[in-house]
């Protein structure tokens, strides 16, 4: 593995906690984002030119979420963009730049490492295309973890998007030896291989996490739950929809 995969530029408010003082008992956020270039390609034909600003508001909108969560004590976000991680650092985020392009699976890797070695134990993985997301739902989802492994950090907890194929929540303990498999089928292949290891899994359920937004059928699905939950029109990946005429 490339020690230089990513670098680390500190700054002190990069580096604040918002809850706990002990980093092992806090509930750390991994955040991986794609270069923007490279985001939403299969968005490209009903969003145009529109793809990567959808994207940024994806993003600010899982990192709004984040920040309102009563449980969560600390974000990092692992990614390649200059843009991303510049809209991080405003919010005080630390953030992992990586060099030069590695996978998904590496970046995520990379980033436990390093919360490792700052301390931290517990960890969630969240995707930056689930605008959905608000901080009390995942507020809940930690407490069902919680209340269904009694806070053992053995056990790996895990909710799927809405097709069952993807990964949209991991929570995962830092001293664990786990592979991460995500891409095509991925939610099957961290299930069973929780199981295998005797990790869980703790399966996880909700609709608005379980929403990622990668096709046009995504797109509508998005669209059609908003106009019905009309508090979700709050949200910057709304209005940059409206603003576009999508809605």
């Amino acid at each position: 593995m490339n020690k230089q995969a990513f670098s680390i530029k500190p700054e002190p408010a990069m580096l604040q906690q918002r809850h706990n003082s002990d980093p092992a008992e806090d509930l750390w956020v991994l955040v991986p984002a794609k270069k923007l270039a490279e985001a939403k390609q299969r968005l490209i034909n009903c969003l145009g030119t529109e793809r990567e600003a959808f994207t940024i508001a994806m993003f600010k909108d899982v990192i709004a979420a984040l920040n309102a969560s009563e449980e969560v004590s600390r974000i990092v976000v692992v990614t390649g963009d200059p843009q991303i991680a510049a809209i991080a650092r405003q919010q005080g985020i630390l953030v992992l730049e990586e060099n030069g392009s590695i996978g998904l699976n590496e970046a995520i890797d990379l980033g436990i490492n390093e919360i490792r070695k700052l301390g931290g134990r517990r960890i969630a993985i969240l995707p930056t295309d689930i605008p959905l997301l608000t901080g009390a739902e995942f507020d809940r989802v930690v407490r069902d973890y919680h209340h269904q492994t009694h806070r053992d950090q053995d056990l790996i907890g895990i909710s799927s998007c809405t097709d069952r194929n993807g990964t949209n929540c991991l929570f995962i303990n830092t001293q664990q030896s786990f592979t991460l498999r995500y891409g095509p089928g991925s939610y099957k292949l961290h299930s069973d291989s929780a199981e295998k290891q005797e990790y869980g899994p703790v399966q996880l359920h909700s609709i608005t996490i379980s929403m990622d937004i990668d096709e046009q059928q995504d797109l509508n699905a998005l669209l059609s739950y908003c106009e019905l939950n009309p508090e979700f029109q709050k949200t910057k990946t709304w209005n940059l929809l409206r603003n576009i005429n999508i809605t």
